[in-house]
């Protein structure tokens, strides 16, 4: 089977919630394209999807490497790092994604939430009001 077919396969397992074995496929991917940014990015969501979390900001930090202007991984990482209430890092990893592209409310509402974790309302009451008044956002959709 040709990469680009595995990587599609993969896709449609991940998409179909089979996380081994989409996270087989893309660790297939990786043995022979070890630097495919995308693949590297989504084996970290599949890996913090099954509660591998310290592998999966690895994975995704090695897409950052390959992708360092694609706001999803950005995105995808401060999500992960939420998930084991790394605040600091989390609002770190969204900030960057603040300055990467803009209309971002999914940014906006995570960055508001992880203020409010560290209880700062007054910041995430900020957050919270900024979203602009359109509806779609810029970013792919996050699969976490």
């Amino acid at each position: 089977m040709q990469p680009q077919a595995i990587f599609k396969q993969a896709q449609y397992l991940h998409q179909q919630g089979q996380f081994a074995e989409a996270e087989q496929l893309y660790r297939q991917i990786l043995q022979t394209s070890p630097t495919h940014g995308e693949t590297l990015h989504l084996l970290g969501i599949v890996c913090t999807q099954q509660g591998k979390h310290e592998e999966a900001i690895s994975w995704i930090l090695k897409a950052i490497i390959r992708q360092p202007t694609q706001a999803a991984c950005y995105n995808n990482l401060g999500l992960v790092y939420a998930k084991l209430k790394m605040w600091d890092k989390a609002i770190e990893a969204y900030n960057v994604v603040t300055r990467l592209t803009n209309n971002l409310p999914d940014v906006w509402f995570n960055l508001a939430n992880a203020s409010k974790a560290q209880d700062k309302l007054e910041q995430a009451i900020k957050y919270y009001q900024k979203p602009s008044s359109q509806t779609q956002s810029t970013l792919k959709p996050c699969i976490i």
